[in-house]
């Protein structure tokens, strides 16, 4: 079906004849100078809806539909306006819902394209909750718990599939993503590139909260280095980073966990990591570790990214530091709220130290 509206052709899915009619109105009101009765449109798709419940197809195509002036509105910076047009999209989808329980229609595309319209908003979190919602509903469509969808290829960083409308949010991501794995490589002499990371953890996770919980620190990071050093030289932003920080280290509670389910804490899990290494780090010298950090943590953080803290004559270094700080970092974000200048003065150098234990995690336990 073929629009032509203020000058230009706009091409639509064909649906039925009494919707295809309201989605003529529907793109005369917000394109050109007509207007449209929302109720009518409502009941229009409520028709549509009874004739096609479980035509997963017609769904999307019904959402496809909207695309177009999506597009022109972002294009012209009106965000506000894109997010309500998806809104609208789904008022008679709920109602339909409401009134039908406990049948559901496919409401992927339109929480795909409402996460991809709040997160260029700059609304972080509004973005991820709706693309969460998008996947779950993914999930439930092609009853797969990783599902071939533009929302799963989202929350894994899969920057290689091109048919997404969100792949240059990805790119960025991964190449913030590449600096840590760089550093990562050639401090530790690994083979862990950017695809292995992927292919080996984000494409297997230990589950999808997990994964949607590092995609969403990934970029939270990413956004907090966009802005200059002088704006975070504060106890404020010191609190924010030590927020991030341990929402990473929770991301490696829960992968460590995931393959050693028998432990609940951390420093279990922390002990199981280092034995795969043999390294100097085991249990007792980690519980000491946590001594020291309840007993100052500043002073004790301090002298781990120095290289000058000792274990019973064991001077902590390379990963076995890495583990330490991560441990302190865990356990000070589950505790203690509260700021202290050494995040703001020293978080790139804390903020290393952590993902590199997330590479070693991934590199060790997930084949």
């Amino acid at each position: 079906m073929y629009l032509i509206i203020s000058g230009k052709r706009y091409q639509l899915d064909c649906l039925d004849s009494n919707l295809d009619e309201r989605f003529k109105d529907l793109y005369s009101a917000w394109l050109g100078s007509g207007s449209i009765n929302y109720d009518v449109f409502t009941k229009s798709a409520k028709l549509f809806l009874n004739l096609n419940t479980t035509n997963w197809d017609k769904h999307d195509k019904y959402f496809e539909n909207y695309t177009l002036i999506w597009h022109k509105l972002m294009s012209e910076g009106k965000y506000v306006e894109a997010e309500e047009l998806w809104k609208l999209s789904l008022q008679p989808i709920i109602e339909w819902e409401s009134e039908n329980k406990p049948k559901l229609i496919h409401k992927g595309t339109a929480y795909y394209f409402l996460g991809v319209t709040t997160i260029v908003k700059g609304e972080i979190d509004k973005g991820y909750s709706f693309m969460h919602q998008a996947l779950e509903e993914d999930v439930r469509m092609q009853k797969s718990d990783l599902p071939h969808s533009p929302a799963f290829y989202f929350v894994s960083l899969n920057y290689q599939q091109s048919h997404q409308y969100f792949r240059n949010w990805l790119i960025l991501q991964i190449n913030f993503l590449n600096k840590f794995i760089n550093i990562y490589r050639e401090k530790y002499h690994s083979q862990l590139n950017v695809d292995v990371f992927r292919r080996k953890y984000l494409e297997e996770p230990p589950n999808r909260s997990m994964l949607f919980l590092f995609s969403y620190t990934l970029a939270s990071f990413m956004l907090l280095h966009d802005i200059p050093d002088y704006a975070i030289k504060n106890n404020f932003s010191g609190q924010l980073e030590l927020n991030l920080l341990f929402d990473l280290t929770l991301v490696i509670d829960g992968s460590i966990k995931h393959m050693n389910p028998s432990k609940w804490k951390f420093i279990d899990h922390a002990s199981y990591l280092n034995n795969k290494r043999k390294l100097g780090m085991n249990k007792q010298r980690l519980s000491s570790i946590n001594q020291l950090f309840n007993s100052d943590f500043d002073n004790t953080l301090n002298n781990l990214l120095d290289g000058k803290c000792k274990i019973d004559r064991y001077n902590i270094f390379g990963l076995g530091k890495d583990l330490a700080i991560t441990y302190g970092i865990r356990n000070r974000g589950a505790h203690d709220v509260s700021s202290t200048p050494i995040m703001w003065r020293r978080f790139y150098e804390i903020e290393e130290s952590i993902f590199n234990v997330l590479f070693w995690v991934v590199e060790d336990l997930y084949d």
